[in-house]
């Protein structure tokens, strides 16, 4: 069950290993009404303090791009499908801006996570999966990570 209780451990976890502050400002492209979001992205950046860039927009390639540019985003939550259209649009995110992306809400094959490696070179890529209504539990890793644990 998600409780008070469960929703803080999440956001103080979450936080660990993000690692934000307040200089870091957040842009969500995705269903801001999901638990995950609301608990794992929106929550967690109000406790430490960061600035956010919310946008009613259509989520197209030249739009974030320009958003990053303009809003000075330093972390992108996105799901990956958003991902996937920015890497095949070949429109080129600023790594200077920004520090991490941050995906969640389906699976990722091993394939397009090292599309994502290489195409978002210089930027720190999370997946985080969980979450949900009924447990407060999240996974977080970084790609490399997950790529060290492929089976063979």
């Amino acid at each position: 069950m998600l409780t008070n209780s469960n929703i803080k451990t999440s956001i103080l976890n979450i936080s660990n290993f993000l690692n934000l502050n307040g200089h870091d400002k957040i842009s969500i492209i995705k269903n801001t009404t999901n638990i995950s979001t609301l608990v794992g992205e929106i929550f967690v950046g109000i406790y430490n303090q960061c600035s956010f860039f919310l946008s009613n927009y259509l989520p197209i390639p030249q739009y974030i791009s320009s958003i990053i540019n303009d809003e000075y985003i330093s972390i992108l939550f996105a799901t990956p499908s958003i991902l996937i259209n920015i890497l095949e649009s070949r429109i080129k995110i600023n790594i200077n801006l920004i520090n991490m992306i941050h995906f969640s809400g389906k699976f990722v094959n091993y394939e397009t996570i090292y599309k994502f490696m290489n195409y978002f070179t210089g930027i720190n890529l999370i997946q985080g999966y969980g979450l949900t209504e009924a447990s407060p539990r999240i996974t977080q890793i970084s790609l490399e990570d997950m790529l060290s644990k492929k089976i063979q």
